[in-house]
């Protein structure tokens, strides 16, 4: 589905369309699209959908539990674009490769609704990143369940941008989760959150005049014992000093 500037949409219901391989979604300026659900989706490998300069995304149920072999799932809003995904569910029920959320730019944000499943199966990796001011909010309380995962990221980047998973619940094995919070005044939520079983390494990032509020109840839970963890703050010191700091110390 590609639609042209100020161009719209609406394809409905999908149920029980099971010869859909894939979905993939290309939005320009201005342009609209909406996809109640596409639930019984059974042999739905791929879906992309990617936006930009201020359109606007509504996507409803994907998957099921009796069906869906989702590999990649990958969702990138920017430059001012809107999306409100997964009123319901998005579920797999084998390995997922790749999940990608990215919102970048300010005005681009990207709120989620429902749960991502993939019930006994793994994911490669999960990534959720907002930059350049961008919003990415998923705080209802979502459970993200997997087996295993390779590498979860949760990342901050760039002046003035969200990422919020407040309550959330990341449920599975994972070898690599990585916390970054980057840029002025960004903000990363995961307070209330839970991170069940097992984890490898754990890696906490909070660069200068960012901030991680992780405040609530965060709870991470690891019943095999953590081989690897790591708690990183930068310092909230301007250019300016740290130069005039210099120059002092060269005269002296």
């Amino acid at each position: 589905v590609n639609t042209a500037t100020n161009g719209g949409i609406n394809i409905g219901v999908l149920d029980g369309a099971d010869a859909v391989d894939s979905i993939k979604v290309t939005l320009a300026a201005e342009g609209d699209f909406t996809m109640d659900s596409a639930s019984e989706v059974d042999a739905l490998s791929l879906l992309n959908i990617t936006a930009s300069g201020e359109a606007d995304v509504t996507v409803g149920e994907v998957g099921s539990a009796g069906g869906a072999i989702l590999d990649t799932l990958t969702l990138s809003a920017s430059s001012g674009a809107t999306m409100d995904v997964f009123a319901s569910n998005i579920t797999s029920t084998t390995d997922m490769t790749s999940v990608s959320i990215t919102a970048d730019g300010a005005g681009s944000s990207i709120t989620m609704e429902g749960d991502i499943v993939s019930g006994e199966s793994g994911a490669g990796t999960v990534t959720f990143t907002a930059s350049e001011g961008g919003v990415i909010e998923s705080n209802d309380g979502e459970v993200f369940d997997f087996a295993t995962v390779t590498t979860m990221t949760l990342a901050t980047e760039g002046t003035g941008s969200t990422f919020t998973m407040e309550g959330a619940a990341m449920e599975g094995v994972m070898t690599n989760l990585v916390i970054d919070a980057e840029g002025t005044a960004a903000v990363l939520d995961i307070g209330a959150g839970e991170f069940d079983d097992d984890i490898d390494s754990l890696a906490v990032t909070v660069g200068a005049y960012s901030k991680l509020n992780a405040v609530g109840g965060l709870a991470f839970t690891d019943e095999a014992g953590m081989e690897s963890f790591s708690f990183n703050v930068a310092a909230n010191r301007s250019e300016e000093r740290r130069v005039g700091k210099e120059c002092r110390s060269r005269w002296s």
